[in-house]
């Protein structure tokens, strides 16, 4: 009994650091949070004449369904047709490639540079895609959209202005809003308004470490030529590149406006693959820079920040632990254990409930708010078993692991 009650402390002990480490990380980002409404965005700096070459990428894999929205949204894009090449990152292996070939074809009889790229192996998944892509191009500035995402014909103009009034920004990554029909499509969808405007926002205004995710933004090419490049070698090759840049001591901008438009997925198989390959994913990076983020220059806020990224993604799995266990010890040992656990809990529950608060106001208004904030902690404590999992296969093998796609649907 004395060693079962040793375990089961050291297990509550650790899912409690888990969930604290969580909680205060999200607590220093509110209280640089901005409140209420969206403010008129900053006045746009002026481009240059001419303007840059800027090489857009379209990732995509067996996603016929959205090859030729995602391709016109492209086309669509405030840029000189003449300044604007647009690659299809082709790596479909049945016959939707010929779909999208014929997508291509139609773009550049109107005019477009239109590249329908395609490779004999998926070597690398989507960082070998978008590597190979660059070999192929050398614009400046290199945009990526992935397929289920339709961005704002502005972005471009407002991006690129961004990047060149700021010479050391290694990126800028975009706001991305998401359309959400369904009781759990707006969970995420909140979800991802808290990421991208509490988040993404704090981290940006306070010159910490941003993410890319992978989709909504545009790299500086010296710069990611300076990091690396793009690897495969873990299932967030987004936020490794970016990690990778920033530790040279470049940035990551955010932008709240324009956004662009996304899908999330609209059952919860999918969502749950998509979770844990992101969870997986980050805690490779994690384990991969994280020796170095702690030796590196950054500021201690910033070193604290990125560990945060790394944390969290234990957050569902640890909360589930960590009332198992203060229940097992109330029963075992003593009542009293059961004060600390929640406590935190409390803290937690109003933490978030802030955090989604502050984001739903900025665009959304108080519409709906308290509908889908009392889903959300069910949803993503559901993550629990499958974000454990995800989890354990990062820290435990050396292979960065298969990389699933999520299903979409162009609707």
């Amino acid at each position: 009994m004395v060693i079962v009650i040793s375990l089961l402390s050291v297990v509550l002990f650790l899912s409690m650091v888990i969930v604290a480490v969580t909680i205060a990380g999200f607590a220093h980002l509110l209280l640089h949070a901005p409140q209420g409404k969206a403010e008129a965005p900053p006045p746009l700096p002026p481009l240059p004449s001419p303007v840059p070459h800027v090489l857009v990428q379209l990732p995509i894999f067996e996603e016929a369904a959205l090859c030729e929205r995602i391709l016109h949204a492209a086309a669509r894009l405030d840029w000189p047709k003449d300044r604007l090449t647009i690659q299809l990152l082709d790596d479909s292996s049945d016959e939707t490639a010929i779909a999208n070939g014929a997508c291509v074809e139609a773009l550049q009889a109107e005019g477009f540079d239109v590249q329908h790229v395609r490779r004999r192996t998926r070597d690398g998944y989507k960082a070998g895609a978008l590597a190979h892509g660059l070999s192929l191009c050398d614009a400046p500035y290199v945009a990526v959209f992935d397929a289920d995402f339709t961005p704002d014909p502005r972005f471009l103009r407002h991006a690129i202005a961004r990047l060149e009034n700021r010479p050391t920004a290694s990126f800028l990554q975009g706001r991305n809003s998401f359309r959400a029909t369904g009781a759990l499509a707006r969970v995420q969808a909140m979800a991802q308004d808290v990421h991208y405007l509490v988040e993404q926002n704090v981290r940006s205004r306070r010159h910490l470490p941003i993410q890319f995710n992978g989709t909504g933004g545009v790299w500086r090419r010296v710069q990611v030529d300076a990091a690396g490049g793009w690897s495969g070698d873990t299932l967030a090759e987004d936020l490794d590149l970016a990690l990778r840049c920033q530790l040279l001591g470049y940035q990551g901008l955010f932008m709240e406006d324009p956004a662009s438009v996304g899908d999330v997925p609209e059952d919860r198989a999918a969502f749950q693959t998509q979770q844990a390959r992101w969870s997986k994913g980050i805690v490779q990076v994690g384990r991969k820079h994280l020796l170095a983020l702690w030796r590196s220059n950054l500021s201690f806020e910033a070193k604290a920040m990125c560990t945060h990224w790394f944390v969290m993604q234990a957050a569902p799995s640890a909360v589930a632990v960590m009332a198992v266990s203060a229940v097992l010890m109330t029963w075992l040992v003593s009542p009293t254990l059961l004060v600390p656990p929640l406590i935190l809990m409390l803290a937690g529950v109003l933490t978030m409930g802030l955090a989604t608060r502050r984001a739903h106001m900025r665009y959304h208004g108080s519409d709906g708010y308290w509908a889908v904030l009392l889903q959300l902690p069910l949803v993503y404590l559901g993550l629990a078993l499958s974000g454990f999992r995800a989890i354990s296969a990062a820290l435990l093998s050396r292979s960065s692991g298969v990389f699933i796609r999520t299903p979409k649907d162009k609707n």
